[in-house]
């Protein structure tokens, strides 16, 4: 009887055993949860006090948002003008070769029917087309034969290296 009584008491022992660390892996786990639980709330509360943060964030973005919008309203009514001015200054330009044109059809020194032919080449080198603001005053032109004619490359203060390289040479298109 002595080896049965060992052999319940063996049992009796695994089983306080078993029993044992079922126990301390369940309270682990119990442990565990509360902790996760835990810092869920906490993250939870942070959350919570980042709500304020967001809307701010939410309303800057709105905002900027609407800025943007003005931004490219404002940035489209300036193409338009932009659009307008460019569309008037082609008339005008347009406007000016038509009245050069009339002006060189009409002046018998000037082969208007030339290939080479550009309205207004007669004009006067100072002339200035571009639309560039001036410094000075522009230098009203002389007539062709006056000796202080602004085209006479015996002008004062007008010598032939006066006349821009790309500008036709004085009565370039002129009949011989």
């Amino acid at each position: 009887m002595s080896t049965i009584v060992w052999i319940v008491i063996a049992i009796v022992v695994i089983v306080a055993l078993i029993a044992l660390a079922v126990g301390i892996v369940m309270a682990l786990r119990k442990r565990r949860r509360e902790q996760h639980a835990a810092e869920a709330s906490q993250l939870r509360a942070a959350a919570l006090e980042q709500h304020g943060d967001v809307n701010a964030a939410r309303r800057q973005a709105a905002e900027s948002e609407a800025q943007a919008r003005l931004s490219r309203a404002e940035a489209e009514r300036a193409e338009e003008e932009a659009a307008r001015s460019h569309r008037a200054l082609a008339q005008e330009e347009a406007a000016r070769e038509d009245k050069l044109r009339e002006a060189d059809r009409l002046d018998p020194s000037v082969d208007h029917r030339a290939d080479d032919y550009e309205p207004g080449a007669s004009l006067p080198p100072q002339a200035d087309t571009s639309t560039e603001p001036h410094s000075a005053p522009p230098v009203p032109p002389a007539s062709p034969t006056s000796p202080t004619s602004p085209t006479s490359p015996t002008s004062p203060g007008v010598t032939p290296t006066d006349r821009p390289a790309d500008s036709p040479a004085p009565g370039a298109h002129r009949k011989e």
